[in-house]
């Protein structure tokens, strides 16, 4: 098994992806997993799974990857982008819980559980979107690695049953920083 330590580290440490902008928090709303299963299988050990569209919204499932604390598994999974807390009444609130700052999630009512469990993990991309305002209105900026490799975001994650259904619902939230 070919496990990148590095990005379980990544994930381990709460390191939230590192891009950041003067004013405000960077926040992603929208970016395109990665399809790359040979480097999934590469990086982590495990199979990519099918099923989910090419770029994620809030709502969107994406391929996360987690790690077991007590066996020290390795599973990736698809999770809906949009973290829903355990208690929620509907899946509603996940529209507004995509991104959680690394700084407050220890507090915030949404993301404390989650954070309390260390249900880590990492969304795998291949780039995300941004809006660029340097020419006074929202444009839509790709972010992505230089070399072109995918990569992992931190993120939190959780496991919600809707109360109509009783489906399973996992979720998740990207940790950003402010830093």
């Amino acid at each position: 098994m070919g496990t990148n330590l590095s990005l379980f580290a990544l994930a381990a440490a709460m390191v939230p992806y590192p891009w950041t902008t003067t004013k405000n928090t960077l926040v992603c709303t929208n970016f395109t997993s990665t399809k790359r299963a040979d480097w999934v299988k590469e990086q982590f050990g495990v199979e990519l799974p099918a099923g989910y569209p090419e770029e994620s919204y809030p709502g969107f499932s994406a391929p996360v990857v987690v790690k077991s604390h007590q066996t020290g598994r390795v599973a990736c999974g698809l999770a809906k982008f949009g973290l829903i807390p355990s208690w929620a009444k509907d899946d509603k609130i996940g529209r507004h819980t995509y991104n959680a700052r690394s700084e407050t999630a220890a507090e915030k009512p949404s993301y404390r559980a989650a954070w309390r469990h260390r249900q880590y993990g990492l969304v795998l991309v291949d780039d995300f979107y941004e809006p660029s305002y340097e020419s006074g209105r929202a444009v839509r900026w790709k972010i992505e690695l230089a070399s072109g490799d995918p990569f992992g975001i931190a993120c939190l994650w959780d496991r919600w049953t809707d109360p109509t259904s009783g489906e399973l619902v996992v979720s998740f939230s990207m940790l950003t920083s402010t830093l």
